[in-house]
């Protein structure tokens, strides 16, 4: 692995030397404001395009254990839009798809991982902190903050009693899901930023939230289509894990058993 990413940084370098104009854009642009050199802004891009793969794919998996550990009715529905979206794999489909979309969201949710955003406070009079439990720490100019997304995500003041169980039928995500348009498919509704904190906030926000997102629905879709082969996992799956980076997985391999369809 090592030797290939070697390789893979090596190639960078030498296209970021040519100056193709393939690669013009804002990262390469900030790369040039601040003279990085060739070898670090390799290794960027390498860690970008790893985040890129890895991420959605977990995230993908995670919506679908979690719709079928849920089942019901919903499940039902999802399976139904994998269909849909199947025979019409576009755009205008997708935003009607409200049920891979709640699971997405949802997922996001519960699996966003306690290693979250990290914040330097740059008021100079500083400011208190108060928790729901009735502490306060005062943060000083120049201190390093912390932000758990799992603490803020499933905290039972902001998202209910049940903050920690996954619901894909939250009234915020019904809330989401209930209208259509051409974006319908990345909607969030009503529910900013501070409150569903996976993605970050603010210059720190994630730009790849909305791919990211039909990426996961569109993943979904396909395991869960069953047009060439059908999916069946060993119930019941592991649980999930926090130990691990990034997003929540799961703590043992998940069993699957792919047979095809007839």
């Amino acid at each position: 692995v090592q030797r290939r990413r070697a390789r893979l940084c090596a190639s960078i370098v030498t296209e970021f030397r040519r100056g193709r104009a393939a690669l013009s854009g804002p990262w390469t642009e900030a790369f040039e404001a601040e003279a990085m050199p060739s070898a670090e802004r390799a290794e960027l891009v390498v860690g970008l395009l790893f985040a890129a793969h890895k991420n959605p794919a977990i995230g993908a998996a995670q919506a679908y254990l979690h719709g079928l550990e849920r089942s019901g009715p919903e499940l039902v529905a999802m399976r139904a839009e994998a269909r849909q979206f199947a025979g019409a794999p576009t755009a205008a489909t997708l935003a009607q798809c409200g049920a891979l979309r709640r699971c997405a969201l949802e997922t996001c949710r519960v699996t966003a991982h306690s290693l979250g955003a990290v914040r330097t406070v740059l008021a100079p009079a500083g400011f208190t902190l108060r928790t729901s439990s009735g502490h306060t720490y005062r943060l000083r100019a120049g201190e390093t903050l912390a932000l758990a997304h799992a603490s803020s995500n499933t905290d039972i003041a902001t998202w209910g009693t049940d903050a920690l169980v996954y619901d894909p039928r939250r009234a915020e995500w019904i809330d989401a899901t209930a209208g259509g348009g051409a974006e319908a498919f990345a909607s969030k509704g009503e529910v900013d930023e501070f409150k569903f904190t996976t993605f970050s906030q603010g210059i720190h926000k994630c730009p790849a939230e909305k791919l990211s997102l039909v990426v996961l629905q569109c993943v979904t879709a396909c395991l869960l289509s069953e047009q060439a082969y059908r999916l069946e996992p060993v119930l019941p799956v592991p649980p999930v894990d926090f130990e691990r980076a990034t997003l929540a997985q799961r703590v043992a391999p998940v069993r699957m058993t792919v047979r095809a369809c007839s």
